[in-house]
């Protein structure tokens, strides 16, 4: 066997390089072709770089040594210039009230991560984080409290579903980039991690039931309408009038309501239903004025509306009423426009939406 001992970087500038802070390759950040093309430059055979992407994968292994379809000499070879895994498990926490579980990660620099899974039914979901905090300070967000640290990796965004897979033994059925930090922020990384969890080769999520959520960086959506992912495609909003959701979410100074609404409605993407998400809080995004805005936002769009009851966290901010919730959602199904209430999970154990914070302080 001939061995090269120099590997190109494959890794564009857009995305992050773990090579050049570890010194080691990512397997797990990394595309077949990518494999492929260090195997072939190894002196091996193309197959090669398939068999470890779906061991790591399909399989979900962590460890070279375990890929026993390679010869020792090449695991002993790979173990010096590459890893699979690079998330440590701090802690486990399972909700007393639906099986929800949270996990606690430490990524290979000390930054701290939180990943959920949750169940319901046959649908076994994976909420993963594509930042380290968030800098998008949303008033009514756990997460946004934290600041920010930095982007993940794709291969540190997939890592966490191998991860919540090998821990648990669930077979993962959806994916929602609805974790900490913001998905269009790292948009390189997050698309990247969605193709590989989409790939037949390894844990072959649907596309269908992939979802990327934002907060509406404007530039993004209409970026990836225009490039026509398949996956589905979130905008939180929150706020039906432009000056209640400016102080909400502070990003819609510069990436306001009607400019999102205009790039959806020019931009039809892969056709796939845009969805609204809406947190509702009692006494302040609830009321008539609010929801007929959303109404007249969504109206006309290849779009749904998903209501969130808030789940409390801050005390200045409040859960409607069960009667109020219903209310809305006929109001707004009576003005034609789909609409589902959705019911968090895990909001014991702050693993609920908007509840995701690490206590750890990021340097």
């Amino acid at each position: 066997m001939k061995i090269r001992h120099e590997t190109k970087k494959l890794l564009s500038i857009e995305y992050i390089k773990i090579k050049s802070i570890t010194g080691k390759e990512y397997f797990t950040d990394l595309y077949q072709d990518e494999i492929r093309s260090l195997m072939e430059e190894a002196g091996e055979k193309p197959f090669r770089g398939r068999q470890i992407f779906s061991w790591i994968h399909k399989k979900t292994t962590e460890s070279i040594e375990d890929i026993t379809e390679l010869s020792e000499e090449l695991r002993n070879w790979l173990k010096e210039r590459a890893e699979i895994s690079l998330l440590k498990v701090v802690k486990r926490t399972i909700s007393k009230l639906d099986g929800t579980q949270k996990f606690l990660f430490e990524l290979y620099d000390g930054n701290m991560i939180e990943t959920v899974l949750m169940l319901n039914q046959d649908r076994k979901t994976v909420c993963v984080s594509s930042q380290a905090g968030c800098a998008l300070n949303c008033t009514f967000c756990a997460t946004g409290s934290m600041g920010f640290s930095r982007n993940l990796a794709a291969g540190e965004i997939i890592e966490q579903v191998l991860a919540v897979t090998r821990l648990t033994g669930a077979r993962i059925s959806n994916i929602v980039f609805m974790g900490m930090g913001e998905p269009f922020l790292n948009y390189h990384n997050v698309i990247k991690a969605a193709n590989i969890l989409n790939d037949q080769k390894g844990l072959d999520i649907g596309a269908r039931h992939i979802t990327i959520s934002t907060a509406g960086i404007n530039d993004k959506i209409e970026q990836y309408l225009t490039e026509k992912h398949k996956y589905k495609l979130a905008v939180s909003i929150s706020a039906g009038t432009e000056n209640l959701r400016r102080k909400l979410m502070p990003i819609s100074r510069k990436y306001p309501l009607t400019k999102i609404r205009k790039t959806i409605r020019k931009n039809p993407g892969s056709g796939k239903p845009v969805t609204f998400e809406y947190v509702l809080m009692d006494g302040l995004n609830d009321t008539p004025e609010e929801i007929s805005g959303l109404i007249s936002l969504v109206r006309g769009l290849n779009a749904k509306v998903n209501l969130i009851p808030y789940n409390s966290h801050y005390k200045e901010f409040k859960t409607p009423p069960e009667t109020r919730i219903s209310e809305i959602a006929q109001m707004i199904h009576n003005a034609g426009v789909k609409v589902t209430v959705r019911r968090s999970s895990g909001s014991d154990i702050q693993a609920a939406c908007g509840q995701l914070y690490s206590d750890v302080k990021y340097s």
